[in-house]
């Protein structure tokens, strides 16, 4: 999941309300940014404790999506492939994943992206 809202909070959203705060069956990653208007960092955070994912805390990305500027993200393919269990090194675009994952998260913090 990347950049969740809070439903609770923005009328437009209502029909997704509640949000449901049960332990996921699968493995999952949460990303959000610490400026995002559509949801405090730190309800995002309940959220990934709540879901049992893997929580990525990108500082002042704002609301992650196309609309706000966000093109092409290395990080989020390599997330994504975390999840697949895709390795990055077989990967075409390797490299760049690799330069991205090492200036934004640190593999230690992130038991999942170690093993990859």
């Amino acid at each position: 999941m990347v950049a969740p809202a809070d439903p609770e909070r923005r009328s437009v959203l209502v029909d997704f309300a509640p949000v449901p705060y049960a332990h996921l069956p699968y493995p999952s990653i949460l990303v959000a940014s610490s400026n995002d208007p559509h949801c405090s960092v730190r309800l995002a955070s309940a959220y990934a404790r709540a879901w049992g994912s893997e929580f990525v805390r990108l500082q002042n990305a704002g609301h992650i999506n196309t609309e706000s500027g966000h093109g092409e993200w290395p990080l989020g393919m390599a997330l994504l492939m975390t999840l697949t269990a895709t390795k990055i090194a077989d990967h075409p675009d390797a490299p760049r994943i690799n330069r991205t994952l090492n200036e934004v998260v640190q593999l230690k913090d992130m038991p999942a992206l170690a093993a990859v």
